[in-house]
């Protein structure tokens, strides 16, 4: 068995690509063989992703151009920037890539390397895309883990956030904030570079105002906590755009709350 492997925790890599993002029956074959060995070690299933299949299929043309096995080639950016161009929302990527002369044993190759069966048995991952190409008689295989995001729209961020914070506020005895519509929200959050001091409050009012960024819409920001349990607070208004990018991430929203007694 002759075969070469790559491992990293944030990069992919692949060969002769099929075009499209359903899985052929060589990627249905490896999925298989991925889910068996987290079954037999009590890890969740992960599910094949179509963003995750797309960042492989793109990377083989650059493998099969260069005719050389790379984690990134000097005219391509990094995994994480490549998944996030193809659509996916995620915290968390890892790749393995193999070439040798069949499937069953490029997988039990991975298997026996520490790197490759770490990222298959990691629990964080939920989400992969494989793509399997042939050039002459090998057969490239590059599989694509992620720690895949729920795709929340603007609003629906919104809402699951005021319900988080009013959940906080329950379970300290303290009365429901009443929620303030204002699509002015949206558009401060669409544009705001965080800095809190530069956000317009309306005028007239008791208003304290935040930013900040996030993925996950249940989660209150310790800096906002003085607010959030405080009993002279009556109300609250949050604006949610989602603003993905290579330095905050690819589940990345921006986030502006106003509470207001």
């Amino acid at each position: 068995m002759r075969l070469l492997i790559i491992s990293l925790c944030l990069i992919a890599t692949l060969a002769t690509a099929t075009t499209g993002t359903s899985p052929s029956p060589a990627e249905q074959r490896l999925l298989f063989l991925l889910n068996l060995e987290r079954e037999h070690n009590n890890v969740p299933p992960l599910a094949w992703d179509t963003h995750n299949a797309a960042a492989a299929q793109a990377h083989a043309a650059n493998v099969l151009q260069h005719s050389e096995l790379s984690h990134q080639y000097p005219d391509e950016p990094e995994l994480t920037v490549r998944l996030g161009t193809a659509g996916a929302r995620f915290d968390g990527a890892a790749e393995n890539l193999a070439l040798d002369d069949n499937l069953e044993d490029a997988h039990a190759a991975l298997m026996y390397s520490p790197g490759h069966r770490a990222n298959i048995l990691n629990g964080r991952y939920n989400a992969v895309g494989i793509s399997v190409a042939e050039k002459g008689r090998k057969l490239y295989v590059v599989q694509v883990f992620s720690h895949r995001l729920p795709e929340y729209s603007d609003e629906q961020f919104q809402q699951v956030f005021v319900t988080a914070v009013n959940q906080a506020r329950q379970g300290r005895g303290l009365r429901l904030l009443a929620e303030h519509q204002d699509q002015f929200m949206h558009g401060t959050a669409c544009s705001t570079d965080g800095i809190a001091r530069r956000l317009p409050v309306p005028e007239g009012q008791n208003t304290s105002v935040a930013a900040f960024t996030s993925s996950d819409p249940t989660y209150v920001p310790e800096g906002i906590r003085k607010y959030v349990d405080a009993s002279y607070v009556h109300w609250i208004s949050v604006g949610a755009c989602f603003r993905p990018n290579a330095r905050y991430g690819y589940g990345n929203f921006w986030v502006v709350v106003s509470f207001g007694s």
